[in-house]
């Protein structure tokens, strides 16, 4: 153990260092500084005040620091100019965040995870799902071409924002179809009340005996969303659409609704159905 309660140029541990102030910390475990710490290196655990340097194999803990790089986690409740890590960061008011989890109350420029959080963000969060609070959240009711209603809910920011979505068959046929799908989008224009969407998104399905895991139907959306009310607008585009399936009597019977006439409809040497076609879109959504 090394402790200083004042000053520290350098201080080396195989298990523990303390200093009310210290300019580098070296520790197997745990480096602490309750004033400021310009860089600290350890294999368990470092904190401090205020803190330029924090690398770590497992957690870095600081009020405020310029660069956290650990293997677990990073918490700073001001600022942190850059947190990285494998699991969760955690900061105030921070640049970028690259970690499975982030949270932040303000990001400026960049979260990039699974799953991020924020109170507001003037940047971009990229990730499976990304909640800002005072960002972009639609609630989508929405029916296409092939007479599937589906439930959507977007999540992020207007530049870009993702969505999870599931939707059913309306139309009769011999086994109803539902489906679930993933995309990611972007919504241009100065003002919320008229804007330009271009969504990317792919569709999984199933019938009411089985999933049907061997077809898939990818779409690219273009349309304009028009707030008619505070709290809702109404979206209308066009998409174009691949319907992708493993070429069998059962996937034949299947999948022959879903396209209501198709631009291309080839079979590839290995077997695999391929259909496209334009449709379209109508939807409400929710604010």
């Amino acid at each position: 153990a090394n402790i200083v309660s004042e000053n520290a140029t350098m201080q080396v541990a195989g298990a523990f260092n303390a200093a009310r102030s210290s300019s580098l910390q070296l520790s197997g475990a745990i480096n602490i500084a309750t004033d400021t710490a310009d860089v600290q290196l350890s294999g368990a655990m470092n904190m401090a005040k205020e803190n330029k340097v924090q690398i770590s194999g497992a957690v870095n803990m600081a009020q405020e620091s310029s660069v956290q790089l650990s293997g677990a986690v990073n918490i700073a409740p001001k600022s942190a100019t850059t947190q990285i890590t494998g699991a969760v960061n955690i900061a105030g008011k921070t640049n970028v965040q690259i970690a499975a989890v982030n949270i932040a109350r303000h990001v400026k420029n960049l979260q990039l995870g699974v799953i991020n959080i924020a109170d507001s963000c003037s940047g971009i969060p990229l990730g499976l799902f990304s909640y800002v609070r005072s960002g972009y959240h639609r609630l989508e009711a929405s029916i296409d071409e092939s007479s599937f209603a589906t439930i959507a809910y977007r999540s992020g920011v207007q530049r870009f924002h993702t969505f999870f979505e599931a939707g059913i068959a309306t139309k009769q046929m011999p086994d109803r179809l539902f489906t679930w799908g993933y995309g990611f989008g972007t919504s241009l224009g100065k003002t919320p009340k008229l804007l330009v969407d271009f969504d990317l998104s792919v569709r999984q399905f199933a019938s009411t005996h089985t999933f049907l895991q061997n077809g898939k139907q990818f779409k690219l959306y273009c349309g304009i969303d028009r707030k008619i009310a505070s709290r809702l607008s109404v979206a209308v585009g066009v998409a174009y659409n691949m319907l992708v399936y493993k070429n069998s009597e059962a996937n034949q019977q299947a999948y022959s609704s879903i396209a209501p006439y198709t631009l291309t409809n080839n079979i590839s040497g290995s077997n695999t159905c391929l259909k496209s076609w334009i449709g379209g879109k109508v939807a409400l959504r929710f604010l």
